[in-house]
């Protein structure tokens, strides 16, 4: 669920963040910052593997979690700075990615054969959940209810 609040968290806040009587950025600035991650996504899935291979599946998703966290965390603190949100959305990118390709091959390797399956799809449900959270409550809950939120979770 992290990772996909990690990713995504912004979508929801397009339309806050770009209209009202104080607008904290413009309709470009917000697409370059979505878009910006896939940027970060496309280079890290080359290293993926290697990364994988290099220090092991297990290590690399504690490694990559609790950064992407906190990179995370750190563009929801400076949200209103774009110059801030140009270098963490795409290192974002790149913690989803790595989580993304190694997270299904290490359920793989630690479920048994009968329960693999059941395993790895966890993994598309969860993400899924956590897509699903972030657009339900995002039109409930102020800003920094929201955010506050997704960090908790």
């Amino acid at each position: 669920m992290t990772g996909a609040f990690c990713v995504f968290w912004l979508s929801p806040y397009t339309i806050k963040l770009t209209t009202g009587d104080h607008p904290v950025m413009t309709q470009s600035t917000l697409a370059t910052l979505i878009s910006i991650t896939e940027i970060g996504e496309a280079i890290a899935s080359i290293f993926s593997a290697f990364f994988s291979d290099r220090f092991g599946r297990k290590m690399s998703l504690l490694l990559v979690g609790p950064l992407t966290t906190a990179l995370w965390s750190l563009s929801i603190i400076f949200t209103h700075d774009t110059k801030v949100l140009y270098i963490v959305r795409p290192l974002q990118g790149i913690g989803s990615a790595i989580v993304t390709a190694i997270a299904p091959v290490y359920l793989a390797e630690i479920s048994g054969a009968k329960k693999r399956g059941a395993f790895c799809g966890y993994y598309a449900v969860f993400w899924n959940l956590g897509l699903l959270y972030a657009y339900l409550n995002s039109d409930y809950l102020s800003f920094d209810m929201y955010t506050l939120t997704l960090i908790l979770l």
